[in-house]
């Protein structure tokens, strides 16, 4: 007990200390941003261009981890479609890169362990959901060696699919603490099922296809379903089918605040909008 009280006094003398210099820090960061974005106006190479974009975002996610992980889940609900392929920090040959749902995952945990340490959180006990969804990534993980034509392929999706999208629930489980906090994941979530929408919209009106994955075109991508004449929608998620169970999802969401929202109309009419 003498030395887990010893180390308990340590990390909280850190962690204020740390708090006293909370200006300095912000200072640093905000040059720092300040000498990135230069760098990025100045610099001809597109590839130097793109990592100083991503350093950039990693130092903003990694600010907003420290300070607000709450609001870093909702950016990182928001924008991880659209800029997971772009924002992206290469390790180097045979190393995945650090991309911006990675290096956030990472952030939060710090965060959290540290808000746990000094008693700020307290971090809930698993429960049969998370270990059935923990089960469930590890049987398609061990399916994968005798996945054909590729391996590899079904035991990234089996992380980026099932696991990424297990530890934002168990992120967020933590951080909800009040029901303005619940109401703010939830508008998060409706927001983006709107823009997503208006998204399908401008490309089945426009045939302009937008937020393609990297390194593909539109010419690598199946537009038309032949002997039908349909036209898929392929932007930000590379199909169709992902942005239907996305809106599959947003829906209820949506209408959970419209119904919850009774006492605001204006509320309730953008609602609608959203809705329709």
């Amino acid at each position: 007990m003498t030395t887990l009280n010893t180390i308990k006094s340590m990390t909280l003398r850190g962690v204020s200390a740390l708090a006293r210099l909370q200006a300095l820090w912000l200072i640093l960061l905000v040059v720092g941003l300040g000498i990135l974005l230069g760098l990025g106006l100045t610099t001809n190479s597109v590839e130097q261009s793109e990592l100083i974009v991503s350093l950039i975002v990693v130092l903003a996610m990694l600010s907003l981890s420290l300070y607000k992980p709450l609001v870093a889940i909702m950016v990182w609900i928001f924008f991880e479609p659209f800029i997971e392929s772009y924002i992206k920090i290469p390790l180097g040959a045979g190393i995945p890169d650090l991309s911006f749902g990675r290096f956030t995952i990472v952030f939060l945990a710090i965060s959290m362990l540290a808000q746990a340490a000094i008693g700020k959180l307290r971090i809930k006990k698993i429960g049969t959901v998370e270990v059935l969804i923990v089960v469930a990534t590890l049987g398609i993980a061990l399916a994968a060696p005798a996945s054909v034509p590729d391996p590899t392929a079904v035991l990234q999706q089996a992380i980026s699919w099932y696991l990424t999208p297990f530890v934002v629930y168990f992120f967020t489980k933590n951080l909800v603490k009040s029901r303005t906090d619940f109401r703010a994941i939830f508008w998060t979530i409706a927001i983006l099922g709107t823009v997503v929408a208006l998204y399908a919209a401008y490309e089945y009106a426009t045939g302009n296809v937008l937020f393609l994955p990297r390194g593909k075109s539109a010419e690598d991508l199946r537009l038309v379903r032949k002997n039908l004449g349909i036209r898929l929608i392929v932007g930000i998620w590379g199909s169709a089918a992902p942005l239907g169970r996305v809106l599959a999802m947003c829906i209820p969401v949506s209408v959970y605040l419209f119904l919850e929202n009774k006492a605001h109309r204006v509320r309730r009419l953008l609602l609608v909008g959203m809705l329709a």
